[in-house]
């Protein structure tokens, strides 16, 4: 989660049965091993590299936003895009890209295999001008992944990006959690609709897409249906399945906090990290270390149109910010909006084990 711009407990809880308008269960108290990783700022949102040693970071610094790679067996952090082992390489634009970024300011993430192991990412730019940048990452380097910056596509005007995902037809849908009203940010934190989604299709553009009742549009994940999104309600705790030809809300799920980014699993259900701050908070909160956001994880499924049983627990996480979680072998990797700290949490039983794809 970004707008403009500690406590050890993890929670276990029932299966989930989702029918209907439904809420997750009240969340309760285990005592999982956690630890952190130091040294990457505001890591906002992470992903799994399937079939490479990497764990791809967005750093949200507004000094030297960047992203890293770490090597999830040693947590080295590699320092990568555009600081290091980077090249600019654009021969021809598949979207009328100016040219290379002025600014890069990274949040949300979208992963795609190409041959090998290489991946294609997609990043959410928050700087001047918002757009998505599409760069290429090839694993196999003693230095790190070698970056290639290969194009962007320009979102439209006032357009604030956070989440993006890129559908199999080479559609994208994007969100911006905030609005061009001045009360914006009152509204998000009061759960009041605010924000607004995008979609671009190729030949025809981008198009501004009706949010019935959404507040704060943030995490944005391809559902198992055609011209189906998951989308995360940071404002109002609740995800929302979205067609998005029908530009309109086909099930809710409500959630005990504000849900920020989402990973898809291995067993195709979603896995969605966010944190908790309450509706009559102060406006400047969400930046001020002062305030606690204590941080949880839910995990959801979706199947013939509604949210459905899930096959993983709900917990809460002693954490500060959560904005991301994303699992492997076995551990869960947490970032955050504010901060300078991956959580990394090792589960105590095994059914509580789980891996998230690219």
């Amino acid at each position: 989660m970004a707008t403009p711009s500690n406590i050890l407990r993890a929670v276990l809880s029932s299966a989930i049965i989702l029918t209907g308008c439904q809420s997750v269960p009240h969340m309760q108290a285990t005592s999982d091993p956690i630890e952190t990783l130091d040294g990457i700022s505001n890591p906002e949102d992470m992903a799994i590299l399937a079939q490479t040693p990497y764990l791809l970071v967005s750093s949200y610094d507004k000094q030297s936003g960047a992203l890293y790679a770490v090597d999830r067996s040693t947590t080295r952090i590699y320092p990568g895009f555009p600081a290091a082992n980077t090249t600019f390489n654009a021969a021809g634009s598949d979207y009328a890209c100016p040219g290379k970024p002025n600014e890069f300011l990274p949040l949300g993430l979208h992963v795609e295999a190409l041959s090998g192991n290489a991946k294609r990412i997609f990043v959410a730019n928050t700087g001047e001008p918002n757009r998505i940048e599409v760069i290429d990452l090839e694993p196999g380097s003693a230095t790190g992944p070698k970056y290639i910056w290969r194009d962007c596509l320009e979102t439209p005007a006032g357009f604030t990006i956070n989440g993006l995902v890129r559908l199999s037809d080479g559609s994208f849908v994007v969100t911006s959690t905030l609005d061009q009203k001045g009360d914006a940010l009152a509204r998000l934190i009061r759960g009041a609709p605010v924000g607004q989604i995008a979609i671009w299709k190729p030949g025809t553009g981008w198009r501004v897409a009706e949010t019935p009742g959404i507040s704060g549009p943030n995490g944005i994940i391809a559902a198992r249906r055609a011209n189906e999104v998951v989308i995360s309600g940071f404002g109002d705790r609740t995800l929302y399945l979205y067609d998005i030809v029908q530009e309109a809300v086909v099930d809710t799920l409500i959630l005990e906090f504000r849900p920020d980014n989402l990973r898809q699993r291995d067993d195709s259900s979603i896995i969605v990290a966010g944190f908790d701050l309450p509706n009559d908070a102060p406006d400047d909160c969400l930046f001020n270390p002062q305030c606690n956001l204590p941080s949880f994880i839910a995990t959801v499924e979706v199947a013939d149109g509604k949210f459905a049983p899930a096959s993983a627990s709900s917990r809460a996480i002693s954490f500060d910010g959560a904005t991301v979680a994303t699992e492997d072998n076995g551990r869960t990797w947490l970032g955050s909006f504010r901060g300078n700290a991956i959580a990394v949490l090792t589960p105590q039983t095994p059914e509580q084990a789980g891996t998230t794809r690219d």
